[in-house]
Order: structure tokens, then sequence, then C-alpha cells
């Protein structure tokens, strides 16, 4: 748990959120003090709801529904054309696929 805690830092995360058992995830930091304001789809129980801030403030006046974040559009991939010749005598380039 400290070394995802730690990577999550070092990735730019501010807080993570778990749902837990409380006496178990206190131990690490976590609480369910800054998620009263938080709710997930569906049934929860809120008192599973924990937190912890890795930047100081990061949960304060969070408030609503939780959901996933949408996935990243994948990254655009190059796509390598034969040179055509234009009048004006350029080359082929590196076009990238819409």
């Amino acid at each position: 748990m400290h070394q995802c805690l730690t990577l999550a830092h070092q990735l730019g995360h501010a807080a993570v959120l778990l749902v837990g058992d409380a006496p178990y995830y206190a131990r690490f930091g976590f609480s369910a003090a800054a998620t009263g304001a938080l709710a997930m789809p569906g049934p929860f129980e809120p008192a599973r709801l924990l937190g912890r801030e890795l930047v100081p403030g990061a949960l304060a006046g969070v408030a609503g529904t939780i959901t996933r974040r949408p996935a990243a559009a994948p990254p655009r991939q190059p796509t390598i054309r034969p040179a055509r010749r234009k009048a004006g005598g350029r080359g082929a380039g590196v076009r990238h696929a819409a």
C-alpha cells in the first residue's frame, strides 16, 4: 500500500479514494472524513468510502457522484505515404491518420 501511494503521488495524483474497511485502511491514512459529500452510482455504504489526500487540501470541498473517467483517445499514429511529385518539386512527408 505504501508503494502504491508513493507511486500515485509521483504520477501527480492529489488524492486516493477506495471502498474498504475503515479500521484496516486507517493505518495508511485513509478515512471517511473528507468523503462525506461524495456518492457512488448504485448502492454503497458511505462509511466504507475512504479517502487519503496526497496533497494537503485536495479533498477539501469535494462533492458529487464519482464517475469513471473517460478513456483517453488513442494516440494518432503517423502513416508514411509514398512520395508524390507535385508541381514545384516537393516529395512525400509524414501525415497523421484521421
